[in-house]
């Protein structure tokens, strides 16, 4: 938390002067204009990957919910074509569905590593899978209680 215990002209010229800095920072503070000013890029771990987004921490906040809500939407319509394909009993829609989700994943891959995005470097990545519900992790704390004085 840079930003804490500093007052207003030190924490505007600490941004301006980590504006200007030309190597890696890795900043960790919960003042969003702070952070705004700040960062060119954000690298968020998600599913036990590292994935790269390019601007300051409004438009990390948007691509985020964008991807969310596009792997929401693709999870959703794996589902019911998944159901349908089970409704009518037939194997040959299930497998034409694995296949669609292949090439969709073998495409993805392609345009990560083209970008630059995926930096896991997980040999499993290039393995096709099922579209999976967006999980937000949560961390819990449990503290014991404290002993009588």
């Amino acid at each position: 938390e840079p930003t804490n215990h500093l007052d207003l002209r030190a924490a505007l010229w600490l941004t301006e002067y980590l504006q200007r800095w030309k190597k890696t920072l890795i900043v960790v503070s919960h003042d969003r204009d702070f952070l705004n000013d700040v960062t060119t890029d954000i690298v968020h771990v998600h599913d036990q990957q590292l994935q790269q987004y390019r601007g300051n921490f409004e438009s990390f906040e948007s691509s985020y919910l964008q991807r969310r809500t596009e792997a929401n939407r693709e999870y959703e319509k794996y589902q019911k074509a998944l159901k349908q394909a089970k409704a009518s009993g037939t194997s040959d829609k299930q497998k034409k569905l694995d296949r669609q989700q292949e090439l969709k994943q073998n495409k993805q891959n392609k345009q990560q590593r083209k970008r630059g995005q995926d930096m896991g470097g997980d040999e499993d990545a290039n393995q096709p899978r099922a579209p999976r519900k967006w999980n937000d992790y949560s961390v819990k704390f449990h503290f014991p209680e404290p002993t009588d004085i």
